[in-house]
């Protein structure tokens, strides 16, 4: 039997950077299917989207950042998430809509131990990519999304997996309570510190997946340190040229090695000892853009 829905506050956070055309379409329906708390990140938008929002949507709470530039979405969404004071947290883009009854859904089934995601097709896309919720304290004790992540892709994922190490399990948020804006991969990447959505993916595709295996080897159950994924993320980065050149051509695979930054190991006295990971990926180009691998 189906319990009653569970009034716990849920907090919905929307960032907007030069994406005024969409939340004007979907903050209000956001608005009317009966959040607790709706708050907008104003992230430097050069279309003004917090005075905006202050003018037009009583009831937003409005978040200004003038330093937002270059545009950092995770920084963004942390930001939105520390001002929000809902026991749950629900992040939406400016170009999603939610549908009446996804609030009374989640109270229904809501859970420390859960976060809630749209599933993915039999090609791996989902509905509303990158809207999910979670209660307030796995958030937190997740680390929240990492700062260091820049441009297009990965930053959700990263989140996810975080959540799965500190403890919580992933529960269906079904598609049909949430709607998507058409846009354009131009739009995308308007922010991007590289402009081709496949390169600037692949690059933090490649971060991604070394924290996972750095989790693993020193079987860290939170967040790495910030200087040590500052510099992991910096090497990386300099392999975009590469991966540039491939996407410009049709020519051979491309492996691109990256080592992670040694950490200490616990040696007894004198002796000292450190390790470290060297991962090779493989990407090539095929007809529908980048693919990888890890070898």
């Amino acid at each position: 039997m189906r319990r009653s829905p569970i009034r716990l506050k849920i907090s919905v956070v929307t960032v907007c950077k030069s994406r005024l055309d969409y939340l004007k379409q979907t903050l209000p329906q956001n608005l009317a299917v009966g959040f607790d708390e709706i708050i907008l990140v104003d992230y430097a938008c050069p279309q003004k989207s917090g005075a905006w929002v202050s003018e037009y949507m009583s009831g937003v709470k409005v978040i200004s950042v003038p330093d937002g530039d270059p545009f950092n979405l995770s920084r963004a969404r942390n930001i939105g998430a520390e001002a929000a004071t809902g026991d749950w947290l629900m992040f939406l883009d400016a170009d999603i809509a939610a549908q009446p009854g996804l609030p009374d859904y989640l109270r229904q089934r809501a859970s420390p131990g859960l976060y809630f995601r749209t599933p993915q097709d039999s090609n791996g896309q989902a509905t509303a990519w990158g809207s999910f919720a979670t209660s307030s304290s796995s958030f937190r004790r997740a680390g929240g999304y990492d700062e260091v992540y820049r441009g297009w892709g990965c930053e959700d994922a990263d989140l996810y997996h975080k959540l799965e190490i500190t403890g919580c399990r992933e529960a269906e948020l079904p598609a049909r309570f949430l709607s998507e804006l058409n846009n354009s991969d131009t739009e995308r990447v308007l922010y991007n510190p590289i402009q081709q959505k496949a390169i600037q993916q692949a690059l933090n595709l490649m971060y991604l997946q070394a924290k996972k295996h750095a989790w693993v080897v020193h079987r860290r159950r939170e967040e790495l340190p910030l200087e040590w994924r500052q510099d992991l993320y910096q090497a990386i980065m300099k392999h975009a040229s590469a991966l540039s050149a491939l996407h410009a051509s049709d020519g051979p695979p491309v492996r691109i090695q990256v080592r992670l930054p040694s950490t200490g190991l616990r040696t007894v006295s004198p002796v000292r000892g450190k390790q470290s990971l060297l991962l090779e990926f493989e990407f090539t180009l095929t007809s529908a853009g980048l693919a990888a691998s890890s070898i």
